[in-house]
């Protein structure tokens, strides 16, 4: 919805960031705060601590909650965390399409009534149900109601209702509610004891031995049990799974993207498509454009003869010309390549296949995330490592996330080795970049023992690219070259 109009901005103290932006709708100015991707409101890691305190303490009018319809099951269990914080609330159930291509029929109506918020279903890759969520948020801001916690098992309850009761004189954090803060307080969320008076904290304390002593586990892993049950319970009764198709067409690509031997060569061969059809492009652009450009310096030149006007004149139509004949033909390209295989969502199966790869190094293969961002810019790619959850994996990645050659690099190694020498040793760069990369990587390990943690991450299905998106996200990273870097040049 907000497009490429966007203003991002860390969270104080914090390199987390948050992207802001104000769309008109309906006749009405929303002012969006797109608050950073999470499971959970846990507050283990960064994103994670922040934007439950963005939530709690800058009081929203409406919090809507986007999630994916195709694995409604496990991304309900955020959903009834964020009703247990009693703030404003709807759901966008997105990706309707996905949900439908793997046989879930979802009740909107139904889950709407369950969680006790508006739901609302979108495809929004297409733009397929945004107005309706903006019309029904309207509808939400103005008849605003709190949303409310879903119960729990009735032992749960009673622990809850215990420490309730032993509290009482307790004052809540801002823009949190009851329920929430006692909940925190079971997990053992050590913002939330750290509010308690030193005398409180034996009463917490007991009342997770309760917790423990009932059923054989650890109270936070009650709690967290109890909200994922609940959150399965709902999605049987709000879906209906039809019987599964035979292996459809993008598992079968998956066989073979994924290969244990074969995918390495899929993914360098899909690396060496995207460089070399940007070369090719760049090439057939460059030639007239430069044609063009060298022929009015030429006619200035013979025009002006050799005074400052003339120098001031060929200077301009040189910065301008090394931009639209040099820079851009390249840079484009590249940009449309990277956002495309973005949101195919083939970059995550890239670090899967480089996770062996990247264990060698002391990393793992989350880690490819930022280094496939730098080869767009650096700063994200520097900023994106605080997704890592072990300091010692931030502290490596950040520093090898400076080594990746970026667009503006890129534009300059397609536009003089590529252009002089050929795509295959413009590629060989590339090639070589990653060696040193990994030596260097192999080398800062030495500085840091602590071992290298294990991986979990979703993969995502494959998705048909919208050209509209995949524009604005390609300006979205050009215009910072447009706007700082060719003024420069200029």
């Amino acid at each position: 919805m907000a497009g490429y109009r966007t203003i991002a901005s860390n969270f104080p103290g914090t390199t987390v960031s948050l992207t802001q932006s104000l769309v008109r709708s309906g006749g009405r100015v929303f002012d969006l705060i797109d608050l950073p991707g999470t499971y959970s409101l846990s507050g283990c890691e960064p994103s994670e601590r922040v934007t439950r305190d963005w939530l709690a303490e800058n009081q929203a009018d409406l919090v809507i909650n986007v999630i994916d319809a195709s694995t409604l099951g496990r991304s309900l269990d955020l959903t009834l965390e964020l009703l247990e914080l009693g703030l404003p609330m709807m759901v966008c159930l997105n990706m309707l399409d996905e949900a439908k291509r793997k046989g879930i029929e979802i009740n909107l109506n139904q889950l709407s009534q369950n969680l006790g918020v508006p739901v609302v279903g979108t495809i929004a890759n297409k733009g397929l149900g945004l107005d309706q969520l903006f019309q029904a948020a309207q509808k939400a801001l103005f008849h605003p109601e709190k949303s409310r916690g879903l119960p729990v098992s009735a032992d749960v309850e009673l622990v809850l209702a215990c420490l309730k009761q032993s509290l009482q004189a307790v004052a809540l954090p801002p823009g949190v509610s009851e329920r929430f803060f006692l909940l925190k307080l079971l997990e053992g969320d050590p913002d939330a004891i750290n509010r308690l008076s030193p005398e409180k904290i034996p009463i917490v304390a007991e009342c997770q031995k309760m917790l423990k002593d009932q059923h054989n586990r650890e109270a936070n892993e009650v709690i967290c049990s109890e909200r994922h049950a609940l959150a399965l319970n709902l999605f049987e009764k709000v879906a209906k799974v039809l019987p599964r198709k035979p292996q459809t067409l993008t598992e079968k690509i998956d066989d073979w993207a994924m290969h244990k031997y074969l995918g390495y060569f899929f993914m360098a061969a899909i690396l060496f498509l995207l460089f070399a059809s940007v070369f090719w492009i760049g090439k057939i652009l460059e030639a007239p454009l430069l044609v063009f450009f060298n022929r009015l310096q030429s006619e200035l030149s013979a025009h002006l003869g050799s005074g400052l006007l003339s120098a001031l004149l060929i200077g301009l139509v040189q910065g301008i010309g090394g931009g639209i004949g040099i820079f851009l033909p390249y840079l484009v390209p590249f940009l449309f390549g990277l956002g495309l295989l973005e949101d195919i969502g083939y970059l995550p199966r890239a670090a899967f296949l480089m996770d062996s790869f990247m264990h060698r190094i002391g990393l793992h293969g989350k880690a490819v995330i930022p280094f496939v961002l730098g080869y767009g810019c650096n700063v994200p790619a520097v900023m994106s490592v605080q997704t890592l959850e072990n300091p010692r994996d931030r502290f490596i990645t950040g520093i090898l996330s400076t080594m990746i050659p970026c667009a503006a690099r890129t534009t300059i190694i397609f536009a003089l080795v590529g252009y002089l020498l050929g795509p295959g040793w413009a590629l060989l760069m590339y090639v070589l970049n990653i060696f040193v990369i990994a030596i260097i990587g192999k080398v800062l390990t030495l500085f840091r023992h602590d071992p290298a943690e294990g991986m979990i991450m979703e993969v995502p299905t494959y998705k048909s690219p919208a050209l509209t998106p995949l524009a604005q996200k390609a300006w979205f990273r050009l215009r910072e070259f447009v706007v700082v870097a060719w003024p420069i040049l200029i």
